[in-house]
């Protein structure tokens, strides 16, 4: 996803549906669970 900032909202919308963020992405993922999710932002995020 060229061009594009990893912040908060992306993260949010790419875990909830990647493919609807990037159709065709290779890297389907889906994460229905608000606090998993939450989770898995502010890891992914802490690395920086």
């Amino acid at each position: 996803m060229k061009g594009k900032t990893w912040d908060k909202a992306l993260l949010e919308r790419w875990l909830t549906d990647s493919q609807k963020v990037a159709p065709g992405s290779t890297m389907v993922y889906f994460q229905d669970d608000p606090k998993k999710r939450a989770a898995l932002i502010d890891y992914l995020q802490s690395l920086k």
